[in-house]
């Protein structure tokens, strides 16, 4: 029973990565795998106690069955607790990212996070149960994703047609020959009122030349 509750937690374990594979490979497989380069290896390191922090607290937030399977972990296997951490902290990176930079598409990265990693947690609790029940939930979260994936195209294209609407009035403007006229008339008279400044400043130094004169 306690080895089956241990596959059973490796197989949630793997779901919380976003990997199908066993968490354990053979020897001869982990022999093929080429060597790790040093900044595999600095990711691979034992994450912060700040990385630790922020992905608690962000899995709590948002998938609080998630943030229960990451404090299970914690006590009972640390190098599988260090795995889970990293996606999660990765994640957030990640939708930071998004915040700062796109944050129009930072709600969308947030609720497709959850709904993943709500499925893959799922999937992996039906891999052991087989329960009709669960594959109807998944079933369920499956069509909400694609719901959410089409509003966020559909809200992309009103975005990007009307950024093509501002584009074409830029291109009628810029045809428009009577613009050409028109800037020409701004030019003229603002060249006209420069002339008539430098005029009206001369003007008393020529007076009063003309009284010396006299």
């Amino acid at each position: 029973m306690h080895n089956r509750h241990w596959v059973g937690i490796g197989v949630l374990l793997a779901a919380v990565v976003g990997v199908s594979l066993p968490l354990s490979a053979s020897a001869d497989a982990q022999q093929e795998k080429p060597p790790a380069t040093a900044k595999q290896k600095r990711a691979a390191g034992p994450p912060t106690p700040e990385q630790i922090e922020t992905a608690k607290e962000f899995a709590l937030e948002h998938h609080p069955e998630l943030a229960e399977l990451l404090t299970k972990l914690e006590t009972k296997s640390k190098g599988d607790f260090r795995r889970g951490i990293r996606e999660v902290h990765r994640a957030v990176v990640r939708l930071e990212r998004f915040n700062e930079r796109q944050p129009e598409r930072y709600q969308f990265e947030l609720e497709k996070w959850k709904l993943d990693s709500r499925i893959r947690l799922m999937t992996a609790r039906w891999t052991m149960s087989q329960s009709p029940q669960l594959e109807e939930q998944i079933k369920a979260l499956l069509k909400e994703r694609k719901e959410s994936h089409v509003q966020r195209l559909t809200n992309e294209r009103k975005r990007v047609a009307k950024r093509l609407e501002q584009l074409d009035k830029q291109i009628a403007n810029a045809t428009d020959s009577t613009n050409i006229d028109a800037e020409w008339r701004r030019l003229r008279k603002q060249a006209s009122s420069r002339t008539g400044q430098r005029r009206s400043k001369k003007t008393p130094e020529a007076v009063t030349s003309n009284f010396d004169n006299e």
